[in-house]
């Protein structure tokens, strides 16, 4: 069974940020992504749940170092 993609609108995905920044938040997989902070917030059967205490730590990509 594939997985669905949470549907969420750009309406109101320009809205949302980030409830412990105020970071505009992007929307990656099921995730709110905070970019700048490295944190992201689930979204649950559709519905994005932005509470600090269910916030994860996001993978920061490895840069290479000149």
């Amino acid at each position: 069974m594939k997985k669905e993609t949470p549907f969420i609108s750009e309406r109101l995905l320009k809205l949302l940020r980030c409830p412990m920044t105020g970071v505009e938040l992007k929307l990656k997989g099921e995730s709110l992504v905070n970019e700048k902070f490295e944190v992201s917030y689930p979204i649950v059967d559709g519905i994005p749940v932005m509470l600090p205490s269910l916030k994860r730590k996001t993978r920061k990509s490895k840069k290479n170092k000149v």
